[in-house]
């Protein structure tokens, strides 16, 4: 088995090519990938920010807003 590979809250947000407090937000208000919290400490596997990347995939910026 192949080891997942998990990223901080702040490499999460460098691979997704967004920032530190959009994945913030989206944890606290839902909506975003799934996450994991050992004590403090908040962790995002690869393969659940791709899934995550890929569940937002719109034609249209009409699309896009009902994918929320």
């Amino acid at each position: 088995m192949a080891s997942e590979t998990y990223y901080t809250p702040e490499e999460a947000a460098e691979y997704l090519r967004s920032s530190p407090s959009t994945l913030a937000k989206l944890r606290l208000y839902g909506g975003g990938p799934v996450f994991t919290r050992i004590g403090r400490v908040i962790r995002y596997r690869g393969s659940d920010l791709d899934h995550w990347m890929s569940s937002k995939l719109a034609r249209s910026t009409s699309e896009a807003r009902l994918a929320g």
